[in-house]
């Protein structure tokens, strides 16, 4: 017994001084980084309120703190009606091109279902010469519906403006992340006595805890989520779509949405409020030995990123359109046979 007791006081100790020596390098590695507010509108509410609540011990005061968080208040609700009326449009909209291209239109206009379809295609690509009124092997509707998905010649553009487009949201994916960053890491003010801007009025350096809650609900939560629904409804746009030309025109497109916080305040905000805001900073403590001990830094964070936006797009392409691809090749493979095929009947009747 007492042999156990020395043993389990020895792990324990041991333990101990491993967590301290921990604790020490981390406090150690510790370093206070700066980073800019974003210039769009969760940047100038964040700065409106800190302004707002620190304003008794701004050096020179503020003039009409009350005026300038309404102002900003005013942009972050501006900027919800149009996000939100804009994804409400554009799920509306997805929904329509769902179901033209889903199994029940696709029946209704070739008697088949779509895992028919691809059999039949796969089956009867032979030879079809061309210009040639038949089509042997398939039905009319069948032959119209490859004729209009055949629009575009190379079926892995498809996978390409999906990955492209999923890399576009790891922007917006960071830029959350960043906010919950400052969210936890940010010195909470204990005492409404300290001031929560610096001696310089351009660095924050503290926060009320209630001003922590309020940026995870009101900009990490809406951030999140309007990446995840951008991220869904453009992939499935961008997969919907029947025309080389419209594919690149709905990615441009999409862009606005993601783009209307900048938008509101580039256009809305005058010169002096938008200057103001670019010179802010958020300081925090920040150590980077949890990342170095992974070599997050060293690549591997890059490999992540890369292999989760891969995963992403096989997901999309893969599996959620997975019919809908196999048949955008099967009518290729049909249509481009009955190509090669008549260049040889052609050639075979000039020789005759």
């Amino acid at each position: 017994t007492s042999t156990g007791s020395s043993l389990r006081f020895k792990l324990a100790s041991r333990f101990r001084g491993k967590l301290l020596r921990w604790k020490v390098e981390e406090v150690a590695m510790s370093v206070n980084t700066k980073d800019p507010l974003p210039v769009d509108v969760f940047g100038i509410m964040l700065m409106r309120a800190v302004e707002f609540c620190g304003k008794d011990h701004m050096p020179g005061g503020v003039r009409a703190p009350h005026l300038k968080l309404g102002a900003a208040i005013l942009f972050y609700f501006v900027y919800l009606v149009l996000v939100c009326g804009i994804t409400n449009f554009l799920v509306v909209v997805l929904g329509e091109e769902m179901h033209r291209l889903g199994d029940s239109m696709f029946q209704s206009q070739t008697g088949l279902h779509m895992s028919d379809g691809i059999m039949h295609l796969q089956e009867h690509t032979v030879g079809r010469a061309v210009n040639a009124t038949v089509h042997p092997g398939i039905t009319d509707g069948l032959f119209d519906v490859c004729t209009h998905l055949h629009q575009v010649p190379r079926t892995y553009i498809y996978c390409m403006m999906v990955f492209l487009w999923t890399s576009r949201m790891l922007v917006e994916f960071k830029s959350a992340r960043t906010w919950a960053i400052w969210a936890y890491r940010i010195e909470s003010r204990s005492d409404p006595k300290d001031p929560l801007f610096s001696d310089d009025g351009r660095t924050i350096i503290r926060l009320d805890p209630w001003m922590k809650v309020v940026i995870v609900g009101s900009v990490v939560v809406v951030k999140m989520i309007l990446c995840f629904l951008t991220l869904h409804i453009g992939s499935c746009f961008l997969i919907l779509q029947n025309n080389g030309f419209g594919i690149v025109l709905k990615a441009v497109a999409m862009q606005i949405l993601l783009g209307i916080d900048e938008v509101i305040v580039g256009s809305l905000a005058l010169r002096e409020a938008t200057k103001q805001l670019q010179e802010t900073v958020v300081a925090f403590p920040y150590s980077s030995k949890l990342a170095k001990t992974m070599y997050w830094y060293d690549g591997v964070g890059a490999i992540v990123f890369t292999v989760a936006t891969a995963a992403v797009t096989y997901a999309y392409v893969g599996l959620k359109f997975r019919d809908l691809m196999l048949l955008r090749q099967s009518c290729h493979l049909y249509l481009s046979q009955g190509r090669l095929t008549g260049v040889r009947v052609a050639f075979n009747t000039l020789e005759m």
